[in-house]
């Protein structure tokens, strides 16, 4: 990803699933070139917090219910998918960032 930035591709933001997102090197890359990106983290990936590092499966256990909101993922081949999101703030040194934990959608039954 950044080799192809380094190389003139252009982008806008990026995206990656959890070995780039378990990547701190790549998320520092991204943030240094002040490019947007959405990076899936493993379970046990450590979430800076005001109370120090926390895993983002614990953190996202703590997320009180009204801050879930059910969204759709549009129409599948079983119907309409329904799926519950939540984000949080985290703890970041800059105070001009803006960085969020997106929590998976849970599928709901419907």
């Amino acid at each position: 990803m950044i080799r192809s930035l380094r190389f003139g591709a252009p982008a806008a933001w990026a995206a990656g699933d959890e070995v780039y997102g378990d990547n701190p090197h790549l998320r520092a890359a991204l943030e240094r070139r002040g490019l947007g990106y959405v990076l899936a983290v493993s379970r046990t990936h450590r979430v800076p917090t005001p109370a120090g590092p926390q895993r983002a499966d614990r953190l996202s256990k703590r997320i009180p219910r009204r801050a879930w909101q059910k969204l759709s993922a549009g129409h599948g081949a079983k119907g309409h998918r329904y799926y519950d999101w939540a984000h949080v703030a985290i703890n970041t040194r800059d105070p001009a960032s803006h960085q969020h934990l997106l929590v998976p959608p849970q599928p709901q039954r419907r």
